[in-house]
């Protein structure tokens, strides 16, 4: 398997939990275009996509199309906030260049949305599987 020369981007919310947040996003060049790499990343004995609520309470469904937007939605929503309460951080500041750089890349269509799924069978790490999905 060929090694991904990929950088990391800020992906993270504030708080201590990860809803409303991809696994990773990361850059990287495929065909000599940079493009945006978003993962999801599943592992377990039995690894299941989850999902959330939309702005409109819409159970949605990682992977889709719904699901990549109300993530957007909701690190948009929450850099917002800090700037109208004026409580900018360094990590708030990371997370608006990610989603100005998402902007990029989106109007360029060159964002791969993918998902890595590991099994886990008595303490034995299985092989990973690496999908992409088919969310616009």
């Amino acid at each position: 398997m060929k090694k991904l020369d990929a950088k990391p981007l800020a992906y993270k919310t504030p708080g201590n939990g990860q809803q409303g947040q991809f696994d990773g996003i990361y850059t990287y060049f495929k065909d000599g275009e940079e493009r945006l790499l978003i993962l999801e990343a599943k592992g377990g004995v039995n690894p299941q996509l989850g999902g959330r609520k939309d702005k409109h309470g819409q159970y949605v469904q990682q992977g889709t199309q719904q699901y990549k937007e109300s993530v957007i939605k909701n690190m948009r929503d929450v850099v917002k906030a800090a700037e109208d309460t004026g409580n900018v951080t360094a990590e708030i500041t990371a997370l608006k260049s990610t989603l100005e750089r998402f902007d990029e890349f989106e109007f360029s269509n060159a964002i791969d949305y993918q998902l890595v799924k590991q099994k886990i069978s008595n303490d034995t790490l299985g092989s990973h599987v690496i999908s992409e999905f088919k969310a616009g």
